[in-house]
């Protein structure tokens, strides 16, 4: 019996099982009809689990036929060309080929990339920063059958000569991303190709920022060397999710590694020399203080994974000084000297271990060399041994604990997706605030978590925040959540920075053991405060929504749900409105829910708590539960345009038995009836029900 393809591993041993059967001998055939029987029954059960309801193929995964997707595809092949027959059949082959939605290679449309700037240059490239308009496709529609794009995000692109040798190298590259990228693979991922007014070709992938060589040059004098590790780290998953797909890269070196804008780790790219190993190159290429020793020798030395590993140890060695390996030696004499056995000289302070790992990748012989697997476990233990050795018992254990939370951190706040960040607008660190920078302090919510105060002649609003079991916490242990909660936040800088979301000015500690968050001040207070002192005309009420909507929408965008959204989180500056207390992962959730009653009286903003949360709390706590923040949404438009407090008069225990059992505000009248059935349907019972925050904000576009 022949494998079948798309049929997991446990299909294909029954089938395996099924071939052994019929080879035992011992077996009668009474036997053997019984026990195939069996095998085939079960084998037909798995086979019917993944046949697909559209087209009756054996898929991976039902709800995103690879068939049914490359059938997608293939009907769409006149619909686009670009002008390049070599071109056009090796993206139709690629698609042809694809399992997931999105792992897809494209021709993009040039006139799809907006707002261009250009961001490096040299050699035969040089790079460029863009909107993609459409954005990538990420999931398939089973029920309309179609592929789904994320929307807007912003790319990075290559330009690529058109000679044909350069553009046979710039295939071989998308050959070579495509092998190596999956969802959380730590290689930059390729989307697809383009071609500008000028005929050059282009490569769009994920967007990057800064090179590791350009990162370490600014800022090498301020780098630990627990950073320095950590950065390694990240280059050798990214070297080895090449290595495990039996590729060598061929030109490792700092200016192709670069820092993905939206999984904040270092990554490698420039695929463009990378080789299988069963096919390995003679020839020597790439950035020649990098290149090992046996590529320089003029002799028939084939390339192997060893020479990605001394490239590495160059790295490291870049890594730890700031500088390009060789820097002070004269170009003509490099290859010489590399092949006589010349080395950069150590730098004073470099910890031993380092040195040593770092010297055993330079070794001239490449069986002599580390594995990459030995670098990664020596790196690791390095890291582990550090705080063992600099930690008392105590210490450790509240590190366990830091470390718990980090991961918590980062579970609850990772993006999915790449994000959209403003135009022009590059990321910033958010400042270390020290408490006695803070003039004048005047609480203001009768528990001494929100107060107002001036710094550097602004006025500010400091939070306080609790942090979820760290009780017994000492300074030193929130000075490091401190710096991760400042990391974080600088990470987000694109989201803070946006025109309806409430800018982050600092963090800090204060009193030795809470740490405080710093923003502007609010001149014209919270939504309801604002509704209640202006009687605005229902043209500014509508501007009002559509910034709140605006907000939520950059939120969503990025993978956020607030979780908390009521008039108290709307702040009011000079008629702007801005979304305010984003979700902090290290805050206590049970504190958390308790903001429904800062500002106000108890009860005061339930009526923006989705009943269904009552019904199953830990729907609650979901993280893409995106309809959450909608039904919120529903509430805050109905009271800016009621400018009434919802369910402001009925009793607790009726007003939650009600809002379970789907009973609503009243209508609002002399208001259009568009606006009246969007507040409503963000009101649905059913959370599946309610629209999504851009079928919201189009909506609310049209109303006038």
């Amino acid at each position: 019996m022949e494998s079948i393809e798309g049929v997991e591993f446990s299909a294909q041993a029954i089938i395996d099982t099924i071939e052994a059967i019929k080879r035992v001998e011992s077996l009668n055939n009474t036997e053997k009809s019984e026990n195939l029987k069996k095998a085939n029954d079960i084998l037909r059960d798995i086979i019917k689990e993944k046949q697909c309801r559209k087209c009756q193929n054996i898929c991976d995964n039902l709800n995103s036929c690879e068939f049914c997707i490359r059938n997608y595809l293939v009907s769409r092949f006149e619909k686009w060309t670009s002008e390049n027959e070599e071109i056009d059949e090796w993206i139709e082959s690629c698609q042809k080929k694809i399992r997931r939605p999105d792992h897809i290679i494209e021709w993009i449309p040039y006139s799809n990339l907006q707002d261009i700037q250009y961001t490096s240059e040299g050699g035969m490239y040089h790079k460029m920063k863009a909107l993609w308009t459409e954005g990538r496709y990420t999931s398939w529609d089973f029920k309309y059958q179609e592929l789904k794009r994320f929307g807007p995000h912003y790319v990075t692109i290559k330009n690529v000569s058109m000679n044909n040798p350069n553009l046979e190298q710039s295939l071989q590259e998308i050959k070579a991303h495509l092998l190596l990228t999956s969802t959380m693979s730590p290689v930059i991922r390729i989307y697809g190709l383009t071609r500008d007014g000028n005929d050059d070709y282009m490569i769009i992938t994920e967007n990057v920022s800064y090179t590791l060589k350009s990162y370490l040059k600014d800022n090498i004098h301020t780098l630990s060397w627990v950073t320095k590790y950590r950065i390694l780290q990240n280059i050798l998953e990214s070297l080895a999710s090449i290595h495990n797909k039996k590729f060598i890269h061929g030109d490792l070196h700092s200016g192709i590694i670069r820092l993905s804008t939206s999984r904040e780790i270092w990554l490698i790219g420039d695929l463009r020399y990378c080789r299988s190993v069963d096919n390995p190159s003679e020839v020597s290429f790439g950035t020649m203080p990098y290149v090992a020793p046996e590529m320089l020798k003029g002799t028939t030395e084939k390339m192997t994974i060893s020479s990605d590993i001394y490239s590495f140890g160059m790295v490291m060695w870049e890594v730890s000084t700031g500088r390009q390996p060789f820097d002070e030696m004269p170009t003509r004499l490099l290859s010489d000297e590399i092949v006589s056995g010349s080395r950069p000289k150590i730098m004073e302070g470099t910890p031993s271990h380092y040195a040593n790992l770092m010297i055993d990748c330079w070794k001239e012989d490449p069986l002599s060399r580390p594995s990459l697997a030995k670098i990664q476990s020596e790196i690791s233990k390095t890291l582990e041994d550090y705080f063992k050795d600099v930690m008392s018992p105590q210490e450790q254990e509240e590190m366990r604990e830091i470390n718990f939370l980090k991961t918590e951190f980062v579970a609850a706040s990772t993006t999915k997706q790449e994000y959209v960040s403003k135009p022009n607008q590059g990321r910033k660190d958010i400042e270390i605030i020290k408490y006695d920078q803070i003039e004048k302090e005047e609480f203001f919510d009768g528990v001494g978590r929100i107060s107002f105060g001036t710094m550097s002649e602004r006025r500010v609003a400091i939070k306080t925040l609790q942090i979820n079991k760290l009780d017994k916490t000492k300074e030193r242990m929130n000075s490091i959540l401190s710096e991760l909660l400042q990391q974080k936040i600088s990470r987000w800088d694109h989201i803070y920075q946006d025109k309806n979301i409430v800018e982050f000015l600092g963090v800090g500690i204060k009193d030795e053991k809470n740490l405080f968050l710093v923003m502007p001040f609010a001149n014209n207070g919270n939504l309801r405060k604002y509704i209640k002192n202006n009687k605005l005309p229902f043209g500014e009420k509508l501007e009002v929504a559509k910034g709140i909507v605006n907000g939520i929408k950059v939120l969503h965008n990025n993978n956020i749900v607030h979780g908390n959204i009521n008039p108290d989180n709307i702040l009011i500056f000079d008629k702007v409105p801005k979304i305010s207390n984003l979700p902090l992962p290290f805050e206590n959730k049970d504190l958390k829910s308790k903001d429904l009653y800062i500002c106000g009286e108890l009860f005061n903003n339930i009526g923006y708590v989705d009943p269904n949360s009552f019904l199953e709390s830990s729907k609650s706590h979901k993280k893409d539960n995106y309809p959450v923040d909608i039904y919120s949404l529903g509430t805050l438009l109905w009271e800016i345009m009621s400018e009434k407090v919802p369910y402001r008069n009925d009793g607790v225990l009726n007003l939650i038995h009600n809002i379970k059992a789907g009973h609503r505000e009243y209508d609002i009248p002399y208001i259009p009836d568009d606006y009246k059935n969007l507040y409503k349907n963000c009101w649905h019972t059913d959370s599946n029900a309610r629209p999504k925050i851009k079928d919201v904000y189009e909506k609310l576009l049209y109303i006038k």
